[in-house]
């Protein structure tokens, strides 16, 4: 979020966005403005890692890239690189 106690438009919408992570509109919203990869930190979402994550390989969208401690890398794909 930064320091500098500005907050944009954008910044507010991806954030409401982020928070249904993984659905389609949270991830249409990060294509949108050019993410083309995620960094999830398993251990923030607790108890309930284990339903995104089920939520994550059922993705066409999402590609599991690197895995390291809780941390997982996915490479979010276009539509002409889904599966």
């Amino acid at each position: 979020h930064g320091y500098s106690g500005i907050q944009r438009p954008l910044h507010d919408q991806l954030y409401i966005d982020m928070t249904a992570f993984p659905n389609a509109p949270s991830l249409s919203s990060l294509r949108e403005v050019g993410v083309t990869h995620i960094v999830v930190h398993t251990e923030e979402y607790g108890d309930r890692w284990r339903t995104i994550e089920e939520q994550i390989a059922r993705s066409a969208a999402l590609r599991l890239e690197h895995v390291e401690g809780a941390g997982r890398v996915y490479a979010l794909l276009a539509p002409s690189e889904r599966r």
